[in-house]
């Protein structure tokens, strides 16, 4: 085992958007409760039970219900004035690398559940590259490097987030925001680029409501949507009760390439379920539609909350609700909605409750029908009342219901969270407060889940991936133990032994940059592409180096662009090379490191690809030391 420090020299630096706040490791601040003695919120039953609304009356009563309690609570009234709207060893799992396909020609991007498509920035199909702009995509023939070219450009009618391709179909989603209605828009292009030189628009979709994630199963787009169906406001601030419902609800706009449109309403009230306790009048939509056939009907189902964390396996979908509630405390329980992934759309399928906060999807996994789900109680803090402690639950669905039939409460008490993983019939959890421990659970008696392994090791790990059926490899950081707290450090790339799995090691460590070097990857597994053919990891990373003597020092920045390792399970992590997408002098003080292009590595035969929203460079991985062809989209 080694573990070095900037094998990259003391390269470092770069784009902290957000993260700033891990500098001191804190948890975010919560009240504290023990699993063994949970009180449910006031006014809360702790049944996540959800009801269907008997009629159109009956729905817009609990709205206006709703209405008059929120304001009740909220001085500043936002959002109310508008009038419209091993032992036994549990087995390997059997989880191929989800960004690498089985011919080995070409990567795709980084999923949780095999067959379970994400959207991205980018994607590519082994021959042409399809790249996100602010409002347009670009297609690259990226085959052979040596001359790629820009085929064609597809305008789109709305600022773009993400993109799907299937077959021959590249579906955009963009979102925009219409000042007249004060209402969010969704929207959904379809492109039929069969021929690259010359896409052909297929569908344009619109949808009131704000995009909260989505999901491509086959030719079923899985939407996940936000909304608030708000009801006017008449004398003293009352809700009014309009006599149409349809017009409390949002809309879908479907607008075919010959012209041909329809509108109807996004979900109907009675497609809409409510909780047992009341959550407000936000609204929760699960939108479904075939990007085959766009013109056909769409189903949508809501719950009226506002769901936050969402898990999709190839069977189901799980919503999960721990926001903040409305006197602006986190809560301490974790709501779980299930829907069932039909050939139309999902159905309601059960709901359920745990103790805890879960950290994001990773959190989350399904396996042979039972859900696993690991959740953070408590917090963590400089002044050494650390509370906090982990759990992990397995739920299982019984007429309707999501209910607990196994639990390991109490892990690591005094740390909270910072990645999950769960694989087969295996759980990884790691837990931070000065060192990164390991955690390995063996799932395989839903009834009794267990934690078997331990291994304590510097730093932290934001996200783990599978690497084969008995390694792990994770990105994290690197920190510095300073007592009660730790500094982190540079960024870690690190790979570890399970095949003891009472027994984990760490097979090596690979610390690059110094503080203040950040990396999309920590916080977006999209931008994380390992390619198993040729045991290559590429990251997008900014760089800081020259950091003073004190672990509290930042680096200043040197470098931005695409970062190479080689990775095997026998040597561990291994830098290759940097492929810059930024010039130095255009690199600010760490404390301005935002707002620069996004990076994505694509392997595609024997190169690898440094993806920008502005340029791509490619570089044979025979000779990764050449200087990169380099193509300029702007």
């Amino acid at each position: 085992m080694r573990a070095s420090r900037g094998s990259y020299g003391s390269y470092g630096s770069s784009n902290l958007s957000g993260w700033l706040w891990k500098a001191l490791l804190p948890a975010v601040v919560v009240s504290v409760v023990s699993s063994s003695c949970m009180e449910w919120p006031p006014g809360e039953s702790g049944v996540a039970e959800l009801r269907k609304f008997a009629s159109a009356a009956g729905f817009k009563q609990y709205l206006a219900d709703q209405v008059t309690a929120e304001r009740s609570r909220n001085w500043w009234n936002i959002g109310f004035e508008a009038a419209d709207g091993s032992l036994p060893q549990p087995s390997p799992p059997q989880v191929p690398d989800t960004s690498a396909p089985a011919d080995g020609g070409f990567s795709t991007t980084n999923i949780q559940e095999v067959g379970v498509d994400e959207s991205d920035v980018v994607k590519n199909d082994g021959t042409y590259l399809y790249i996100l702009g602010s409002d347009q995509v670009r297609i690259v023939r990226a085959v052979p490097a040596d001359d790629m070219q820009l085929v064609s450009t597809v305008e789109l009618p709305s600022q773009t987030a993400e993109l799907y391709l299937r077959n021959d179909k590249l579906i955009a989603l963009g979102s925009g925001h219409d000042w007249e209605t004060h209402t969010d828009i969704t929207t959904i292009t379809i492109v039929d680029v069969a021929d690259r030189s010359a896409p052909d628009l297929q569908a344009t979709i619109e949808a009131q409501g704000s995009l909260i994630t989505s999901r491509l199963i086959s030719s079923r787009l899985h939407l996940v949507m936000s909304m608030w169906p708000t009801l006017p406001l008449g004398e003293r601030g009352l809700p009014v009760l309009v006599s149409n419902t349809n017009a409390l609800l949002p809309d879908i706009t479907v607008t075919l390439g010959d012209g041909k449109s329809e509108i109807r309403n996004l979900v109907g009230w009675d497609d809409l379920y409510r909780p047992v306790d009341p959550d407000g009048y936000h609204v929760t939509a699960v939108v479904t539609l075939n990007v085959d056939a766009p013109d056909e009907p769409r189903q949508s189902v809501g719950v009226m909350a506002n769901a936050g964390t969402v898990y999709v396996s190839t069977e189901a979908m799980y919503l999960t609700d721990t926001d903040y509630n409305h006197m602006g405390e986190i809560r301490e329980t974790t709501d779980i909605y299930k829907f069932d992934l039909e050939e139309n759309g999902a159905v309601p399928a059960g709901a359920g409750s745990v103790p805890g906060r879960v950290l994001n999807r990773f959190s989350l996994g399904e396996h042979q029908g039972h859900l696993r789900i690991a959740t953070t109680i408590g917090q963590v803090s400089r002044s050494g009342e650390n509370d906090a402690i982990n759990n992990v639950y397995v739920l299982g669905a019984e007429k309707g219901e999501l209910v607990i039939v196994g639990k390991v409460e109490g892990i690591a008490p005094g740390e909270r969270i910072y990645a999950a993983r769960f694989l087969g019939d295996r759980g990884f959890l790691v837990t931070f407060k000065k060192v990164d421990p390991l955690f390995t659970l063996d799932l395989s008696d839903p009834a009794s889940p267990r934690v078997v392994g331990e291994l304590k090791v510097p730093g932290y790990s934001d996200y783990i991936h599978p690497l084969g059926d008995n390694h792990l490899l994770t990105i994290g950081k690197d920190a510095v133990d300073m007592g009660d707290f730790a500094w982190y450090q540079g960024v870690q790339i690190s790979v570890f032994d399970v095949t003891e799995f009472a027994d984990p090691q760490l097979v090596d460590a690979e610390v690059v940059g110094d503080r203040g070097t950040e990396s999309e990857a920590l916080h977006n597994p999209h931008a994380f592409t390992f390619f198993a053919p040729v045991d290559m990891l590429a990251v997008p990373m900014t760089i800081a180096g020259e950091a003073g003597q004190e672990p509290s020092d930042f680096g200043v920045p040197i470098f931005q662009g695409l970062c190479l390792f080689r990775v095997t399970t026998e040597e561990g992590v291994e830098p290759v090379v940097k492929i810059a997408t930024e010039f130095v002098e255009n690199l600010p003080h760490w404390g301005y490191w935002r707002g620069y292009d996004w990076v994505r590595g694509i392997f595609i035969g024997d190169h690898v690809y440094a993806v920008t929203s502005s340029a791509v460079y490619a570089s044979p991985l025979g000779d990764l030391g050449a200087t990169p062809q380099r193509l300029t989209l702007e």
